[in-house]
């Protein structure tokens, strides 16, 4: 060995070994998601990287990707929802989509409080309502997460007769969802309000409670159209 070298040695050695600790551990890490194997969209025509969460709950974030087929507005098309949880693991689903203008994906967003986060898109736009799909993980794969009140569809709306929303305050016990819906009174300016409260348990959602208002001011139940969730737009 050179006298180089051995001078290395003798005031670094506990440095190399670390070192050496280090690269081992590196070596024997598995590669995070997007290290190596296909991109989220590989593959497929007009996917577009919308988010990076954790979807599968294994505490790394995932790549979320989102493309359409068929034609902007009309009925009869799809939205195609990819993640990509591993290095060579991409998982797919597709839901129909009609009368959906502009984009379909919508937002990530914890909504059952198990780990992992739940994927909002779009699937029917009315006159001033719109239907979406949530998207969950389970035993391996995306699934449709049914609303609280056992809908298909998370339904949320805003409009001059009629609010329908979905809130989660942050200091809500994980998995508690509460549904707001809101109608007018006749032509007053009052409407009557219903609170549902939901919280997910035992692989189900469960009503805890439902409160109902028949003299919500008018000011204070527009407020309650849309979502009201961290992680989701509004509308």
């Amino acid at each position: 060995m050179s006298p180089v070298r051995r001078s290395f040695v003798r005031r670094s050695g506990s440095g190399l070994v670390t070192l050496a600790a280090v690269m081992s551990a590196m070596a024997a890490a598995p590669p995070p998601a997007s290290a190596a194997g296909p991109g989220v969209c590989q593959g497929t025509v007009g996917c577009r990287v919308v988010a990076h969460v954790d979807v599968n709950g294994d505490g790394t974030k995932d790549a979320v990707g989102v493309a359409r087929r068929g034609t902007n507005g009309k009925p009869g098309s799809a939205v195609i929802v990819r993640v990509r949880t591993g290095a060579r693991t991409v998982v797919a689903v597709r839901r129909p989509l009609d009368y959906w203008l502009g984009s379909p994906w919508h937002g990530a967003a914890a909504l059952d409080g198990r780990k992992g986060a739940e994927l909002v898109v779009g699937h029917v736009t009315g006159a001033h309502t719109q239907f979406l799909w949530v998207l969950t993980w389970h035993r391996g794969g995306l699934v449709t997460l049914p609303a609280p009140d056992s809908a298909p569809d998370w339904v949320i709306d805003g409009a001059a007769n009629v609010a329908l929303g979905w809130q989660r305050r942050p200091t809500d016990p994980v998995g508690t969802i509460r549904r707001l819906e809101a109608h007018r009174n006749g032509s007053g300016t009052t409407f009557t309000g219903t609170v549902s409260t939901y919280r997910w348990s035992a692989g189900a959602w469960r009503l805890l409670e439902r409160r109902t208002s028949a003299t919500v001011p008018q000011g204070s139940a527009f407020q309650w159209g849309g979502f009201h969730i961290p992680g989701l737009p509004r509308y």
